[in-house]
């Protein structure tokens, strides 16, 4: 870890390598400094242009990227999400380093959890969220004002949530938030996104949608809304994301359970009550 947000610190610092410490300085017990750490540059690791280049990469990280979870209001963030999986099967290590702000950096943060237990494990998903809120509260802890004008702020949206949907209907939310899409894959199932749900992004953004014939993933599903949906719909889509399906009459959903966003396992059965009547909300 150490070596690691030493990397980090070093495109923060134009490509300066700068000898990480423990300590800032040492008193003694009436306050006095005894020795105070020398925070000077060693050696130059790489050209300013390489560092200020990847400064530009990693806050698009978090911008249009995988990093979206830890994005701080006010601030522009530079970040990197990370997954690694361990030797012991099904084990891993999830993190989430960066810096901000992200063209004038003052503090750099790695959060590193070993071996999460719960929901998907991504360093995105796990790390993220815990890299989000010691960013927010330290920038505001030392006092750095944001960054970013009300007119840049509102020129965001958030990511909507478009996996388990059909590509068509996953053109259409996008279409309806102002961001535009690029498919990934074949087939017809949306499985991944980048950026992550949830994620705040500009306006007239490219979300890349993974697709294919059906999803493959161990994670969790998250149920969706099939409300208003034929027989024929509701099974395609109830089996390409491996959920079994328990119909019940005929022509179009009028009730399901579980309900829609709710994660389950794959393989868990769905109940679902159809109506000659087509749902209107």
């Amino acid at each position: 870890p150490l070596q690691l947000i030493t990397a980090v610190s070093t495109v923060a610092n134009d490509g300066k390598l700068v000898l990480p410490h423990v300590a800032k300085r040492v008193l003694d017990k009436e306050g006095e400094v005894v020795h105070e750490f020398d925070a000077e540059p060693l050696r130059q690791v790489i050209s300013k242009d390489t560092a200020v280049e990847m400064k530009k990469i990693l806050e698009s990280v978090v911008t249009n990227g995988t990093g979206g979870r830890g994005k701080v209001e006010g601030y522009k963030v530079a970040g990197k999400t990370g997954t690694a999986q361990k030797y012991v099967p099904g084990e891993y290590t999830v993190s989430y380093v960066g810096f901000a702000p992200a063209d004038k950096p003052k503090l750099a943060i790695l959060v590193v959890i070993d071996n999460p237990t719960h929901g998907p494990i991504y360093g995105s998903t796990i790390a993220g969220p815990a890299f989000q809120k010691l960013m927010e509260d330290s920038l505001n802890y030392l006092g750095i004002q944001p960054e970013l004008t009300p007119t840049e702020t509102n020129n965001e949206v958030k990511v909507p949530d478009l996996r388990n949907l059909f590509i068509e209907d996953a053109k259409k939310i996008l279409s309806q938030n102002g961001l535009n899409y690029r498919v990934e894959g074949q087939g017809y199932v949306v499985y991944d996104q980048i950026p992550v749900p949830g994620a705040q992004t500009k306006k007239n953004s490219t979300v890349l949608l993974k697709v294919s014939e059906s999803t493959t993933t161990k994670d969790p599903v998250a149920i969706p809304d099939l409300m208003g949906r034929t027989v024929k719909e509701t099974t395609d889509i109830l089996n390409a994301i491996g959920l079994d399906i328990e119909i019940v009459g005929s022509g179009y959903v009028k009730k399901q359970t579980p309900p829609p966003d709710v994660e389950v396992g794959l393989g868990t059965k769905v109940k679902v009550e159809f109506s000659q009547k087509p749902f209107i909300e």
